[in-house]
């Protein structure tokens, strides 16, 4: 059986890792605005094996919450190491819902 409606998640789990450079700018830009356009309610960071993150980076990501946020979807951040909770709270995102590793 076929439909014409797009697939809806409730939910869409994003696991980063390593180093988000600027040489992956583009690309995670690119990512995150297809994931906004996506039909999601809710979407969950998790930045446990992150290893560094650009201000350029940072700047995309912050973007991007805010624009979940403001579209009314529920994100959640889990696993953050310290490096990267003090890196996000350095842009003062509200994380209601950081977890810590």
């Amino acid at each position: 059986m076929q439909s014409d409606q797009p697939l809806k998640r409730k939910t869409i789990y994003l696991f980063l890792f390593g180093m988000i450079d600027d040489d992956d700018v583009e690309s995670f830009n690119r990512q995150l605005k297809l994931l906004l356009a996506a039909n999601v309610q809710e979407v969950v960071f998790n930045f446990s094996s992150v290893t560094g993150l650009t201000g350029a980076t940072l700047n995309i990501f912050a973007e991007f919450y805010r624009s979940l946020l403001n579209k009314g979807k529920a994100v959640r951040i889990e696993g953050v190491n310290d490096y990267v909770f003090e890196r996000l709270r350095s842009l003062g995102l509200e994380m209601p819902a950081a977890l810590p590793v």
